[in-house]
């Protein structure tokens, strides 16, 4: 009886334990990691807001904005089962007495023993955060920002980063292209060699689109017939927009262009020869040439490039 209960002990925590871990932590591992995947949207839009909010107080505000860079999603599984051993045999006996005779009853009971399962879960979620800090994008957002709330003029005050090609500074040709472009290039897939070429706003970033609770313009939004889109309470405002924008993607488009965008690299080595001398030139020494690239920081570049095509550059 004694072995018996023992192996159905054994059983009980070994079943028991089986089922507290098998799959557990899978399984939350991955429910965890798409809670995490479906707030990132929302970390951007609500900081979004928050900024469009803050500009309605204060039209030359600095806006605040994290980036999302990294995550960690931690799920920890434990299970501890038990058992007590060894197992007692205990006899007890009793005698009663009757006029009849005397009857011995006999008890056996097993003591000593026992069996549990303790288990624990734990969760850790963290994101890894970074400002943004640099004076040209800043500038830019608040363009931006000034764009949504007002509908101030970005050309003139939105900066198209730059690049120094041939001793001389060019708007960037990546970022003159759509759909990703703040302004756009009117001349579309092609670098048109002008220091100023002729610029446009991007289509997906309407202005003043943005109202809120003490806007003038609200009411006249709501006297359309069509109810405006509460997007809900953002620092001092309640912000809405016309339910038009909202459906054709303007609060997201809005949200993206605020976020940094991933430059091409753009390697153009082996038909492009630096003066000897110049950073990323042959090496005298040595005859090679380190990395060469359309964009060279203007501070680490001096002197000219020549653009040569491949067929005719002069023999190594």
């Amino acid at each position: 009886m004694g072995n018996e209960f023992a192996r159905s002990c054994c059983r009980f925590v070994a079943t028991v334990a089986l089922l507290a871990s098998s799959g557990c932590a899978s399984t939350q591992l991955n429910y965890n990691a798409v809670e995490v995947s479906a707030t990132i949207d929302s970390v951007y839009t609500r900081e979004t807001l928050n900024n469009l909010s803050k500009f309605i107080d204060n039209r030359n505000a600095i806006p605040s904005q994290v980036i999302m860079v990294g995550g960690t999603i931690q799920t920890v599984n434990t299970v501890n089962p038990s058992l007590t051993f060894p197992l007692t045999s205990q006899l007890a006996r009793t005698v009663q007495a009757a006029p009849a005779g005397l009857t011995l009853i006999s008890a056996n009971t097993l003591s000593g023993s026992g069996a549990g399962v303790t288990a624990t879960n734990s969760a850790q979620q963290n994101y890894t955060i970074a400002p943004l800090n640099d004076a040209n994008t800043l500038r830019n957002q608040r363009a931006l920002y000034q764009h949504a709330v007002y509908g101030t003029a970005l050309i003139g005050r939105y900066h198209v980063p730059l690049v120094f090609f041939q001793d001389k500074f060019y708007p960037d040709p990546y970022h003159l292209q759509e759909p990703h472009c703040v302004l756009c290039a009117v001349q579309q897939g092609e670098f048109s060699g002008k220091q100023h070429p002729t610029l446009r706003e991007n289509r997906a970033l309407p202005g003043k689109w943005l109202y809120w609770d003490n806007d003038p313009r609200l009411d006249g939004l709501r006297a359309t017939g069509e109810p405006p889109v509460d997007l809900g309470h953002y620092g001092n405002h309640e912000l809405f927009m016309s339910r038009a924008d909202y459906e054709r993607g303007v609060l997201t488009d809005f949200v993206v262009f605020t976020l940094p965008n991933t430059e091409l690299a753009e390697t153009l080595t082996p038909v492009v020869q630096l003066t000897p001398g110049t950073p990323g030139a042959p090496s005298k020494s040595t005859g090679t040439a380190g990395p060469t690239s359309f964009r060279i920081a203007p501070a680490a570049r001096q002197g000219p490039a020549l653009i040569q095509p491949q067929g005719i550059l002069p023999a190594q």
